[in-house]
């Protein structure tokens, strides 16, 4: 089973190309209240989401809250993408 883990930028394309090329059972969507809309966006396009409200820059807060999220799903197949936004 695989899943996929995003952390939300502005610009959806890049979060939502792998999803939908990878088709994972669960995608997991990190997002702030800056990015709460694109995350809301992203939601209605792919299935299976489950998000995550983080602190942007509370790097303790986003590792427990991560660390939550995959210990239910760590026997099955998970796959970070990590994404630059370049303007």
């Amino acid at each position: 089973m695989l899943n996929l883990i995003k952390l939300i930028g502005e610009q959806p394309i890049p979060n939502i190309l792998p999803a939908l090329f990878l088709k994972p059972k669960l995608n997991i969507i990190l997002y702030s209240q800056k990015t709460e809309s694109t995350a809301n966006w992203i939601s209605k396009i792919l299935s299976n989401c489950q998000k995550v409200l983080i602190s942007a820059y509370d790097f303790d807060e986003i590792a427990h809250k991560l660390s939550n999220v995959i210990s239910g799903i760590a026997q099955k197949k998970l796959i970070k993408t990590i994404t630059k936004q370049l303007k």
